[in-house]
C-alpha cells in the first residue's frame, strides 16, 4: 500500500479508484489537485456530483456504472473537463472494473491524461490547414486570373502589331496618292490649256478625249482624296480595283486620240 501511495503522489496522470456507488476510495496527488482539495484524503468518500456540474458529473457517473455492469474495459476516450482555472480542458481517459479475489466487481480505477495542449494544438492545426487550403485556392484563382490577363495581353499586343501594321499601310497609302496627285495635276492644267484651243477644240474626237481624259482626273481625284482621308481618319472605305479602272481608262482616251488620222493645214 505504501509503494501504491508513493507512485499515486508522484505520476502526473490523475488515477483515482471508485465503488460501486461511484465514491471516490483513493485517489492520486495529481486528482485531489485537479479536483480543488487539500489533499487525497479530503477527496474519499465524495463523488464527481461534489465537484462538477450535473450534466457532467451524470455522464462520467453512467460510463462507470457500463464498465461495471459489462466487466468490459473503456480506452481511449476523449472527454471534455472543465480545468481550475475556468478553461476547457481534454483528457484520454480509461476506465477498468476492479474486482475483489473472487472475480466479483466492487467499482472502476480511472486514469485520465490531460491532452489539453495537444488537442489545442490539433485544433490551431487544423486551423493552419484551413488557412493553407484557403490560400491555395486563392492562388489558383490568382493564377487563373492572371492566365485570363496574360491571354487579354497578348491579344491586345496581337492587336496593337495590326494597328501599326495599319498604320504603316495608311502611310503608304497616303503618300502614293500625293505622289500621283501631283502629276495628275499638270495633266489637269494641261487639259485645260488645250481645251482652251479652239483649234483643238473644233476636233470632235480631240474634244471627246479631252473630255475624257479631264472625267478620269476628277475621278482619279475622288479616289485619291479618299486615299488620303481614309490614312488619316476611320469609316473611308475604297472599292478594289477603282484606282486601276480609271487610269486603264486614261490611256484608252490618249491611245483613242492618237489613233485618230491627222489633217493638213
Amino acid at each position: 500500500m505504501d509503494f501504491l501511495r508513493g507512485l499515486l503522489d508522484y505520476i502526473p496522470d490523475r488515477i483515482y479508484f471508485k465503488d460501486l456507488q461511484g465514491r471516490f476510495v483513493l485517489v492520486s496527488k495529481s486528482e485531489a489537485d485537479y479536483l480543488g482539495a487539500k489533499n487525497a484524503a479530503d477527496v474519499v468518500g465524495k463523488t464527481d456530483f461534489d465537484y462538477f456540474d450535473k450534466e457532467l458529473a451524470q455522464a462520467a457517473f453512467d460510463d462507470e456504472q457500463e464498465v461495471m455492469r459489462t466487466g468490459k474495459a473503456m480506452k481511449g476516450k476523449v472527454e471534455e473537463k472543465l480545468l481550475l482555472d475556468g478553461r476547457t480542458g481534454w483528457a484520454l481517459v480509461a476506465k477498468i472494473p476492479m474486482r475483489d479475489a473472487a472475480g466479483v466487481v466492487i467499482g472502476t480505477c480511472g486514469i485520465s491524461k490531460d491532452v489539453t495542449r495537444l488537442r489545442e494544438t490539433q485544433d490551431s492545426l487544423h486551423e493552419a490547414l484551413s488557412a493553407v487550403a484557403c490560400q491555395k485556392n486563392q492562388l489558383a484563382k490568382s493564377l487563373t486570373d492572371l492566365n485570363k490577363a496574360h491571354q487579354e495581353l497578348k491579344t491586345a499586343q496581337e492587336q496593337l502589331i495590326d494597328f501599326q501594321k495599319l498604320q504603316g499601310l495608311a502611310r503608304l497609302a497616303f503618300g502614293a496618292a500625293h505622289e500621283i496627285r501631283n502629276p495628275l495635276a499638270t495633266l489637269e492644267l494641261g487639259i485645260g490649256f488645250l481645251s482652251s484651243q479652239s483649234s483643238i477644240m473644233e476636233e470632235e474626237a480631240a474634244s471627246d478625249a479631252l473630255q475624257g481624259m479631264s472625267e478620269a482626273i476628277t475621278r482619279a481625284e475622288i479616289v485619291i482624296r479618299a486615299l488620303m482621308d481614309g490614312a488619316t481618319a476611320t469609316g473611308v472605305t475604297l472599292k478594289p480595283g477603282e484606282a486601276s479602272e480609271i487610269v486603264r481608262q486614261a490611256v484608252e482616251k490618249i491611245k483613242s486620240e492618237k489613233a485618230q488620222p491627222t489633217t493638213g493645214s
